[in-house]
């Protein structure tokens, strides 16, 4: 997973200042993700029992998380202040969860179909590919609506 996310960082970490907004189901990775690229500290604020927002700053990008929870439906205005000025999406994807992708499938369509979002490049990183559970390619691009 190292040489994927250090692959993925030379790919989104242009020299001026990128906002990235990394999104995705509480344990789909986006931790690790951050982790493995090795940018520096997340500073990371509870917001809400379903909400957890990290925060990494670098000289050229800020990276905000987010691990959203299903227990509770959060206002929009608690998002509002992390969509200003991104430059891309994240949205981090369990692909060996089966059980919660209808979960997965529903937040995706919501938060895509925001129109501070909908016209921000997108990157779906289909994480924990190493495990025998996970979801043929195919069916998530299927699933998720991307073909």
């Amino acid at each position: 997973m190292g040489q994927i996310a250090s692959q993925i960082s030379e790919l989104i970490l242009p020299r001026k200042k990128t906002r990235i907004l990394m999104l995705g189901l509480f344990h789909s990775g986006k931790k690790s993700i951050l982790e493995h690229m090795e940018l520096g500290p997340v500073e990371w604020k509870q917001v809400t029992v379903a909400l957890t927002v990290g925060v990494v700053n670098t000289s050229d990008v800020q990276i905000a998380v987010w691990d959203l929870g299903l227990s509770e439906k959060i206002p929009w205005f608690y998002y509002q202040p992390y969509l200003k000025d991104l430059n891309g999406v994240i949205f981090v994807v369990d692909s060996a969860d089966r059980d919660l992708f209808l979960d997965v499938c529903r937040e995706f369509r919501e938060w895509i179909g925001k129109d501070e979002l909908k016209h921000l490049p997108l990157l779906v990183f289909a994480n924990k590919r190493d495990l025998l559970s996970t979801m043929p390619v195919a069916e998530m691009v299927k699933r998720l609506g991307l073909n």
